[in-house]
């Protein structure tokens, strides 16, 4: 379901093109090395993913911070970018904690008692 999503937003652009084949090809291309980064990251420990997205996240805000070139541009970047870490911060938090025992043995699912 991963890499079919990555592929369909990678190659989504070329859909309003005059000439759509360089660009689904790349968008293509694009999806398949996103989606092999992710699922090769992931799979060794999932809680990198709140990281790798609070990443992605805040060079974007620097990006728009740096296109607005004002200061309060750069002033929307701080805060933004302070919000999206505090927020990685906590759903990382809580991917971490440690389940209770009791928590493991109703989570599980087809458990014999």
């Amino acid at each position: 379901i991963v890499v079919g999503l990555l592929l369909v937003i990678f190659a989504l652009p070329a859909v309003s093109m005059d000439d759509p084949g360089p660009a689904v090809i790349s968008g293509l291309a694009s999806g398949f090395v996103a989606s092999g980064i992710l699922l090769w990251l992931f799979r060794y420990d999932p809680r990198t993913l709140t990281a790798f997205i609070a990443t992605s996240a805040v060079l974007g805000i620097v990006v728009d911070g740096m296109h607005r070139a004002s200061a309060s541009g750069w002033l929307y970047a701080a805060l933004a970018g302070t919000v999206v870490i505090a927020l990685a911060v906590a759903v990382h938090r809580w991917i971490s904690r440690p389940l209770a025992l009791g928590e493991v043995a109703t989570s599980a699912v087809g458990t014999v008692d």
